[in-house]
């Protein structure tokens, strides 16, 4: 495969499912349309267990399918399956080479939908655009060409767009940083003086603390938007970094 071709396509497609995405948050059906599309996951899950990568291949292009059909523009999905078709069959044959284990990329996807599904459509634009990049990356990687960026840009840019979700750090090192979870702590202690699951707790934080100024929203929901599901566990961890808990932020200076 041309991987210069690959990577036209695959910014061809994050502009189209992009601009799917801004349709989608504003549509007056977007639960149920959502609701659809999450169907989508259930034979990608299917045949990823049973190894199977032509029904994996062919449940994924429905699943980002489903995200540009539900926004109603017919010329869209043609100019969609266009682009899909420039490149359908060395898709294929490289995720055979790429990924030995399907439910791996699977997660991916698990990842991309939690995007797509929640309430920040610029989250699921930086999502889509890295889905497709990341394919790019791995390619690339296979191809033993040189890294454009390295493993720790990588795990920041992912990192910095799904802290609203569960992360799984070895899957991400190996799966994201393309290196082991020991070896991509080396790198993050290098860059940042702190492993990545420490990096990711202090974003989160931090973020938080400029959503309690920046909005309205209650400590709650501003917990969950932050990877904290339990509002209890958010405010203990915000007091241990800030000094303060969350409803006395920003502290009073004297």
């Amino acid at each position: 495969m041309n991987l210069e071709v690959y990577r036209s396509v695959s910014r061809l497609r994050s502009t189209l499912e992009a601009f799917a995405l801004k349709e989608l948050a504003a549509h007056p059906r977007r639960s149920a349309l959502l609701r659809a599309i999450r169907q989508r996951l259930k034979p990608m899950k299917a045949s990823a267990a049973k190894g199977d990568y032509e029904a994996f291949h062919s449940a994924d292009k429905r699943f980002h399918s489903e995200l540009i059909l539900a926004c109603g523009v017919p010329s869209l999905h043609d100019s969609w399956e266009a682009a899909m078709q420039t490149t359908d069959e060395e898709v294929l044959e490289v995720k055979k080479k790429i990924w030995p284990n399907l439910t791996s990329l699977y997660r991916e996807h698990e990842y991309l939908f939690a995007a797509w599904s929640g309430p920040d459509l610029a989250t699921a634009e930086r999502a889509t655009h890295q889905h497709l990049e990341m394919g790019w990356h791995r390619f690339a990687a296979a191809a033993g060409l040189p890294e454009e960026n390295n493993a720790v840009e990588r795990v920041v840019a992912f990192l910095s767009t799904h802290c609203a979700e569960k992360i799984d750090m070895e899957w991400v090192a190996s799966h994201v940083g393309f290196t082991s979870l020991r070896h991509l702590n080396r790198r993050f202690n290098d860059h940042f003086k702190l492993p990545p699951h420490a990096w990711l707790k202090q974003f989160r934080l931090e973020r938080a603390a400029r959503m309690l100024t920046d909005s309205n929203e209650s400590v709650a929901q501003i917990a969950r938007k932050n990877g904290y599901p339990n509002a209890s566990h958010f405010i203990r961890e915000f007091r241990k970094h800030f000094q303060c808990t969350p409803l006395q932020y920003p502290p009073q200076r004297h």
